[in-house]
């Protein structure tokens, strides 16, 4: 229960100091508090030095004028008295006060005497409860240490440094947006700042999910194509795309059909107007992922330097 209101109580103090702190070194406010608060200062201490200079005379008077009072009364007795009167009057006046001044001087001396035996008395029972006290501590703090290590030790200073910071920080902090003053168009500044910060956050977080979801759509679609249409042999498709040139073109024979990777590589002297059916073809197969046309347009039955050629690189 002491530890919660220990550390209450720091919060509250480092706040306190912490608004303190930022109403003296505000950096718009600071300067002008910082002499208003030294003038005050000032004018305070003048004013002290006047009542007390005013008392220390109000005091000097009175005693110059008890001086005097006590002169005259002495004087008129000097003069009213007879002397033997007076010299009689001053010894017994005189033993009065020695007698007096014996017993006083005694009661003195016995009041410190038995003030000095009762403070060292008091004394020596603190030091020894003290000693006692401190001795506990250091036991109970060595047994800790055995058994638990230094962890909770640092860690208490630590957390009592972070909550002082923590508190100086809050106090400040109060102070900075709630000042009589620039607190409000402190505020107002704040809250459009964190509002465009907020819509900034927002828009890159609605970008970023667009793109993400983009791409989980193309991972997804392209899972599904390879699902759909897993990859053939090389071998294999070879021999389909073999098997269906006769669909387009009227002599399959004269082309040469190579597959690598997918990608299909068609090369031979066909009829122009083929060319495109036998390309197009092809890349509708499945298992194909690209043609690389190299077939030339003439007659096959000539030499393959004549026709044109048309070296058409077409990819799904």
């Amino acid at each position: 229960m002491r530890r919660p209101i220990e550390d209450g109580l720091s919060l509250l103090v480092g706040a306190g100091i912490g608004m303190g702190l930022m109403y003296l070194l505000d950096p718009e406010a600071g300067q002008s508090r910082r002499q208003r608060l030294s003038k005050a200062t000032g004018d305070m201490l003048g004013q002290g030095g006047s009542m007390l200079g005013n008392a220390w005379e109000t005091i000097s008077d009175t005693a110059a004028a008890a001086g005097h009072s006590i002169a005259d009364h002495a004087r008129h007795l000097n003069d009213n008295l007879d002397p033997d009167e007076a010299r009689a009057a001053g010894e017994r006046l005189h033993k009065r006060g020695l007698k007096f001044y014996n017993r006083a001087a005694d009661s003195v001396s016995d009041t410190r005497n038995s003030i000095t035996d009762r403070a060292g008395d008091i004394r020596d029972r603190v030091m020894s409860r003290f000693h006692s006290a401190r001795t506990s501590a250091r036991n109970a703090a060595d047994r800790a240490a055995s058994s638990m290590g230094y962890e909770r030790e640092h860690s208490h200073i630590a957390g009592q440094t972070a909550c002082a910071l923590g508190s100086l920080a809050l106090g400040a902090g109060l102070w900075y947006l709630f000042d009589p003053n620039q607190g409000a168009a402190r505020r107002s500044w704040l809250i459009n700042k964190s509002g465009r910060i907020l819509r900034e956050t927002g828009t890159f977080l609605r970008t970023s999910g667009r793109y993400v979801a983009d791409k989980m759509h193309g991972a997804v679609a392209e899972g599904r194509t390879h699902l759909m249409n897993p990859p053939v042999p090389d071998e294999k498709l070879q021999e389909h795309v073999r098997a269906k040139l006769g669909h387009w073109i009227n002599n399959a024979g004269a082309v040469d059909v190579s597959v690598t990777g997918g990608r299909v590589t068609l090369r031979g002297t066909i009829p122009s107007t083929e060319i495109d059916k036998a390309a197009k073809g092809v890349l509708g197969l499945r298992g194909v992922t690209g043609v690389d046309n190299q077939l030339i347009g003439g007659d096959p039955s000539q030499a393959t330097t004549g026709g044109s050629t048309r070296p058409i690189s077409t990819a799904m």
